[in-house]
C-alpha cells in the first residue's frame, strides 16, 4: 500500500478524538460531572439525563468513540457499559454492535495494508505466524467463530492478525458479528441491571436466565460440534497465543 493510502487510514485514529473533545467543549458537555452525581446519589437519572439533552449528536458520538477504541486496544466492557447507561438497554446495544462493526473492518484493513508492512519480515514470516496463517486458510469462518465465542480471545489483536492473514473480509466480519454478540449482549445486560439496581429498580431475571442458557448453548457448541466448522477450534486455540507473543516481540 502506497503511503498516502496508510496515512489516510490511520487519520481517523488522530482526528476522532480531536473532534470529539472539540464537540464536547463547544456543547459544555461535563460527562465527568454527571458520573460523579450518579455515584454520588446511586441513581442514573444525571446520565440519562444528559444522554436525552445531546440528542442524536451524543448517539453519533458515542458510536464514533466506540469505533475509535476497537482498533486502538481499549477495553470495550467500559463502553459497553456507558452505552446501556447513557441511552438504554436496546439503543445503548445497537449503537455499541455498530461501533464494534466499523471497528473490527477499520482494524482489519490496517492489518491488511499497513501492519504487515511495519512488522519485521522476521516475525511475518516465523512459523508462528505461518500456523495461524495456515489455520486461517483451512477453516477461516469456523476457527474464527470459535475463538471470538471464546470468553478470553484477544479480541482487538485478533482483528489485526486476521487482516494479516489470508482470510477475505466477509467471513472476518460475520464471524466477528455472531461470535461478539453473546459477550456483548451479556455485558450490556450487566451494565443495564447495575443502572435499574441503583435506581431501586427490579431487574428483569427472566431476561438473565434466557440469556445466560443462550451464552451456555453458544460457548459449547464449538466443542461438541461434529461438523468440520468447528473442527480447528482446539489447534486455533493453541495457536492464538504464540501469535499474540510474536506479535509482541
Amino acid at each position: 500500500m502506497k503511503p498516502r493510502a496508510l496515512f489516510w487510514l490511520l487519520l481517523p485514529l488522530v482526528l476522532t478524538p480531536l473532534a470529539l473533545g472539540v464537540w464536547a467543549w463547544t456543547n459544555d458537555i461535563s460527562l465527568p460531572a454527571a458520573c460523579a452525581e450518579t455515584w454520588r446519589t446511586r441513581d442514573i437519572a444525571p446520565l440519562a439525563e444528559l444522554a436525552d439533552a445531546l440528542g442524536p449528536g451524543g448517539a453519533l458520538a458515542f458510536f464514533l468513540a466506540y469505533e475509535w477504541a476497537v482498533p486502538t486496544f481499549l477495553p470495550l466492557t467500559v463502553f459497553t457499559v456507558a452505552g446501556v447507561l447513557l441511552f438504554g438497554f436496546w439503543k445503548g446495544l445497537a449503537l455499541s454492535l455498530a461501533g464494534m462493526v466499523l471497528g473490527v473492518s477499520h482494524a482489519f484493513v490496517l492489518g491488511r495494508h499497513g501492519a504487515a508492512k511495519l512488522l519485521p519480515r522476521r516475525l511475518v514470516e516465523s512459523q508462528t505466524y505461518r500456523a495461524f496463517d495456515e489455520e486461517i486458510r483451512r477453516d477461516s469462518a469456523g476457527m474464527l467463530l470459535a475463538l471470538r465465542l471464546f470468553p478470553l480471545n484477544p479480541f482487538s489483536l485478533l482483528n489485526y492478525l486476521c487482516g494479516m492473514s489470508s482470510m477475505p473480509f466477509v467471513p472476518f466480519l460475520a464471524a466477528t458479528m455472531f461470535g461478539e454478540l453473546p459477550m456483548t449482549t451479556a455485558t450490556a445486560y450487566v451494565g443495564s441491571t447495575a443502572g435499574q439496581l441503583l435506581a431501586g429498580q427490579t431487574p428483569d431475571w427472566r431476561f438473565l436466565a434466557v440469556l445466560s442458557a443462550s451464552a451456555l448453548a453458544t460457548g459449547t457448541m464449538p466443542r461438541h460440534s461434529p461438523t468440520p466448522m468447528f473442527s480447528g477450534r482446539r489447534s486455533a486455540l493453541s495457536t492464538m497465543p504464540m501469535a499474540a507473543s510474536a506479535m509482541s516481540l
